[in-house]
């Protein structure tokens, strides 16, 4: 009970603060915001309800996916947090949030088509790894084609006892000849 009761009282002190800055120009809210008194947060927030839609609108309008004119929204408004004390606001806030607005959004447009072109680029290649033969094939490829480059008496020595997995005996009977021959064109080969 006593904890629904703060909350009530914390939502009429907001309340009366906004009533309070109500009729406050945007300059005054601007002033009233980063003085970072009681009154600054409501000050905050009734800018942020009269210029929101606006940045919202041009958020949406430049950014397809919600997720990234949101993100866009929040950079907008942590901008006037950051640069609230040197913004100069004649009569309406409006003019300098759209700009960076437009110029936020744009830059956030551009980071997410870099960032989808990577993506592309690396699923591409993601792609062209899985279609591609297993890395033992190609090792075998290449193996079988140094192996095509020798000559004969030293390719069937190689392919016989490291490929075939005869014993130098074996290999010297198939092959007719003494099995230090096989060995001497082991180490050659």
């Amino acid at each position: 009970m006593t904890s629904e009761w703060a909350g009530e009282a914390v939502r009429g002190v907001r309340t009366l603060f906004q009533g309070v800055n109500a009729g406050l120009s945007d300059s005054e809210l601007l002033r009233r915001f980063t003085t970072r008194d009681e009154a600054s947060a409501s000050a905050f927030e009734l800018l942020v309800a009269r210029h929101g839609p606006a940045v919202w609108g041009v958020c949406r309008r430049t950014l397809a996916d919600p997720a990234d004119a949101l993100d866009a929204f929040q950079a907008i408004f942590l901008i006037l947090v950051q640069k609230a004390p040197t913004v100069r606001v004649d009569v309406s806030l409006g003019p300098w949030l759209h700009g960076v607005s437009i110029r936020v959004a744009r830059r956030a447009r551009a980071n997410v088509a870099r960032r989808r072109a990577r993506e592309q680029t690396n699923a591409e290649s993601l792609d062209r790894v899985a279609t591609s033969a297993d890395p033992i094939d190609d090792l075998r490829a290449v193996l079988d084609h140094e192996l095509a480059r020798l000559p004969t008496r030293y390719r069937l020595p190689l392919i016989l006892c490291y490929l075939e997995g005869l014993t130098h005996e074996e290999a010297s009977t198939r092959l007719a000849c003494p099995r230090g021959t096989v060995r001497s064109r082991l180490a050659r080969g």
